[in-house]
């Protein structure tokens, strides 16, 4: 008994005759007749009522077609599930709170798996734990230790926030600054930035920000604009200073350590030491 018998067997039930079937799957009405024939031999019983124009199906042949549709279903549901599983190990999604982590990641991801499709997202803290737990990223990359303890991860970074100021700005020449001295200004921001902006939103509730969401555009934006702004030691803004002063921050919110986190420790060993290593 093959799957493509049981196929047949449906159609025909659902067009209501041998000839009809036999249309609507491209194949000779004798071809299909001669299919049934056998299924019929398989079962040891006849599935159809036959007289000398005419099969129709008995109640064996109806009761079969009900058996035949659950395994067909079974079948189908098995396909799918076999798919899944062979795409999800050709994707790997990496979610992460912050951008520059995830550049420092991605070249030892793909030397990991090289004919995996890696896909990133930069998310919000706690969506990217949970999509970890619930299994819809393979990693995440957050600014803590999980307390979860079917977590496995390890620290493989840390980024340091700067304020670029103008050359002109009072504290321009400053070795460091702190938050509550810049706070009531109005910033530059990028939108792309993580955790960075929710940070710097919350150390500096009385400031303003003027948020661009392309990158092209906030980049001619700091070299013209007269407004403050942000960078990192990792960040890309740290190769377009002409014009601005980068003063780090010396408050300790300004520093953040990112975790590789994943919820399998297959491949974290090697992922440790690739990463550490570059540090």
């Amino acid at each position: 008994m093959e799957l493509e018998q049981l196929r047949q067997l449906e159609t025909i039930a659902q067009t209501g005759s041998i000839s009809a079937a036999a249309k609507r799957m491209n194949i000779s009405q004798p071809a299909l007749s001669r299919s049934m024939k056998r299924l019929e031999s398989e079962f040891g019983m006849e599935l159809f009522t036959r007289t000398k124009n005419s099969s129709t199906l008995n109640d064996a042949g109806r009761t079969a077609v009900e058996l035949a549709q659950s395994v067909i279903a079974e079948a189908e549901r098995m396909r799918t599930s076999l798919k899944s599983l062979a795409d999800s190990r050709r994707q790997m999604r990496i979610v992460s709170c912050a951008p520059a982590p995830l550049w420092k990641a991605l070249p030892a991801f793909s030397e990991l798996a090289p004919d995996a499709i890696v896909s990133t997202e930069l998310v919000p803290s706690q969506d990217a734990l949970h999509m970890l737990l619930e299994q819809r990223a393979a990693y995440a990359i957050l600014p803590f230790v999980p307390q979860e303890p079917h977590i496995f991860s390890f620290p493989f970074m840390t980024e340091r926030l700067f304020a670029s100021l103008p050359q002109h700005h009072a504290f321009a020449k400053e070795a460091s600054v702190r938050a509550e001295q810049l706070d009531g200004e109005t910033f530059l921001l990028f939108e792309g930035i993580g955790i960075w902006r929710p940070t710097v939103e919350q150390a500096m509730p009385n400031a303003h920000f003027v948020t661009q969401k392309d990158y092209v555009i906030y980049q001619e934006l700091s070299r013209t604009s007269p407004l403050p702004g942000f960078a990192t030691d990792l960040s890309r803004d740290t190769r377009n200073t002409k014009g601005r002063i980068l003063v780090p921050f010396e408050d300790t919110w300004a520093r953040k350590t990112f975790h590789l986190c994943a919820v399998s420790p297959e491949h974290m060993d090697w992922l440790k030491r690739r990463l550490t290593a570059q540090a």
